[in-house]
């Protein structure tokens, strides 16, 4: 387990990626008519349309002012692939309490060890391009999580084709 994994459990990708049973439960409980399930892959090549059903199924005005600027934000990079320049500093600047105070969960005693942190953290991260996935891993996780992508196929009455490696433009 990584020393700053926050939350622990979000590099327990094995059993994060089991959608299915996750998503079923909320039917159960919920009832399928109130659970609007949105695909990544549907947001990031439709952000208009992905907005406007899950307004109209919120019963909430699909138009409104801002809603252009909404969808444009939609656009931007986020969570690009970041390295550190020190992996120390960035641990020390992840633990604890500077985590919460730079996140803003943790009032700081007094004004800019926030903003301190944010210009640390900012000055020690660099963006590089994201290597491609090693084909033979891609093609083991596609036959792993196959049986996975297949039921959540059939309990959302969709096309999963780019999750299973059938897809041309899958990068």
């Amino acid at each position: 387990m990584p020393k700053n994994a926050y939350p622990p459990m979000g590099v327990c990708y094995r059993s994060l990626v089991r959608y299915c049973d996750q998503i079923q439960r909320y039917f159960s409980i919920f009832g399928r008519e109130n659970v609007h399930v949105i695909l990544f892959d549907q947001l990031k090549r439709e952000p208009q349309t992905v907005l406007e059903s899950t307004l109209s199924f919120l019963e909430l005005p699909t138009e409104y002012e801002g809603k252009e600027v909404a969808i444009k934000g939609s656009k931007k990079q986020r969570n690009s692939n970041h390295a550190h320049r020190s992996k120390t500093l960035h641990h020390w600047i992840k633990s604890g309490y500077r985590r919460a105070l730079l996140h803003g969960v943790t009032k700081a005693p007094f004004p800019g060890p926030r903003f301190g942190l944010r210009v640390l953290h900012k000055l020690n991260t660099k963006t590089e391009v994201r290597k491609k996935m090693d084909s033979c891993l891609r093609e083991q996780l596609t036959k792993e999580f196959r049986p996975e992508i297949d039921k959540l196929e059939s309990l959302l009455n969709v096309n999963l084709d780019s999750w299973k490696g059938n897809d041309p433009n899958t990068p």
